[in-house]
């Protein structure tokens, strides 16, 4: 178990872990060129047709500084467990290294940072990132779900799945929630990370300005989607504009559009979101569904203007499909499982002893 200082020590390289978009400081020039992404998403068209409102989106990650200017009154009282695996301490509206407010921005910012969808609501909630941190992550989904979120959105990984990480991800797919995650960067990633990689989860991949795959983005089967996510400008700690690349940036814009998606049809189910975000997806690459692209570019004006009834098929690993959860194996008491052995043991001798005297009974009968 790590120390309060050894977790504060993670959350400070949050920076450098693999699912980290890498972000610069902005100058003017290189902040505008960076919105590249708003009109390549047609965001203003979008947005004509909705923005997100009251949508509350859970952004899990470093922290959200809700005193940025680009989030004043769209940051919510959330909860820290980045000192803790199992409980929160704090409202996880601080962000030490600005990757978490980053991604809020992209989501809901309303000031110089075009947000996806402005009108939303942003719970923040705060983890660390080193090893066991899956851990906090798990507790991070089932506290957002709890309290209210209807999208999560997660721009951290691990390369080995946790099952309490899976567990959480069931619990938020059994209460309708979607969740997407980043797929990874390389070099620090070669293959899709957890917990993009659980059934259910929308793994997210990144592209750049003129629609290609990113040299940073892994990519595999379990890809479902691709967003802009190559030199994006977004805030960032202490009031500031940075440009990011990765994989994290591309899922932010992804969660900006479930939210917009949620907020103008409330009677979409997760499952009936995940279907309209790939269906309405611009294809790219190999005809269909791919493992570089996945369906292709998120399409937010295609998604909001398509019927439910719109023919197609979404991927099996980004649907839904959870209807119970239960606690991993790993977790059961083996002294409870011993003494469970032991009462099945008796009852059998038991039922032994009785059949015996039965049979032993029936023959002094039948000799009588």
């Amino acid at each position: 178990m790590r120390t309060t200082a050894q977790r504060a020590s993670a959350l400070a390289v949050l920076t450098i872990t693999m699912l980290m978009s890498s972000a610069l400081p902005a100058r003017a020039d290189d902040f505008s060129d960076g919105q590249w992404y708003a009109s390549a998403l047609r965001l203003s068209q979008a947005q004509q047709l909705s923005k997100g409102a009251d949508v509350i989106v859970a952004v899990i990650d470093s922290g959200v500084d809700a005193s940025h200017p680009d989030l004043s009154g769209s940051v919510l009282s959330g909860a820290d467990f980045s000192t803790s695996s199992s409980t929160s301490s704090g409202d996880g509206r601080r962000d030490a290294i600005g990757h978490g407010t980053g991604m809020a921005s992209l989501i809901a910012g309303h000031s110089k940072t075009h947000g996806v969808a402005p009108a939303a609501k942003i719970l923040p909630v705060r983890v660390g990132t080193a090893e066991g941190d899956s851990i906090a992550t798990g507790a991070g989904i089932r506290w957002a779900v709890d309290h209210g979120a209807r999208v999560i959105s997660i721009s951290l990984g691990n390369s080995a799945p946790d099952p309490r990480e899976r567990v959480a991800v069931e619990y938020a797919l059994a209460h309708d929630v979607v969740i997407i995650a980043a797929a990874g960067n390389k070099p620090e990633a070669s293959t899709v990370q957890y917990p993009a990689k659980f059934e259910g989860v929308i793994a997210v991949c990144a592209t750049d300005s003129k629609g290609s795959l990113s040299s940073h983005s892994v990519t595999g089967p379990e890809v479902a989607l691709c967003a802009p996510g190559e030199k994006v400008s977004h805030a960032g700690a202490k009031h500031g504009y940075f440009l990011g690349t990765g994989t994290s940036d591309a899922t932010a814009i992804v969660a900006g559009v479930a939210a917009l998606l949620r907020a103008k049809d409330p009677q979409l189910s997760a499952a009936d979101v995940i279907h309209r975000l790939t269906v309405t997806a611009t294809d790219r690459g190999a005809a269909g569904r791919d493992a570089v692209y996945g369906y292709g570019i998120v399409n937010p004006v295609d998604a909001l203007s398509a019927t439910s009834g719109a023919s197609a098929t979404a991927p099996s690993t980004a649907v839904p499909t959870a209807t119970s959860f239960t606690e991993p194996a790993s977790q059961s008491s083996p002294g409870l499982t011993l003494i469970r052995l032991a009462f099945l043991g008796c009852l059998l001798m038991v039922v032994i002893v009785v059949v015996i005297g039965v049979v032993l009974a029936i023959r002094r009968i039948s000799r009588s």
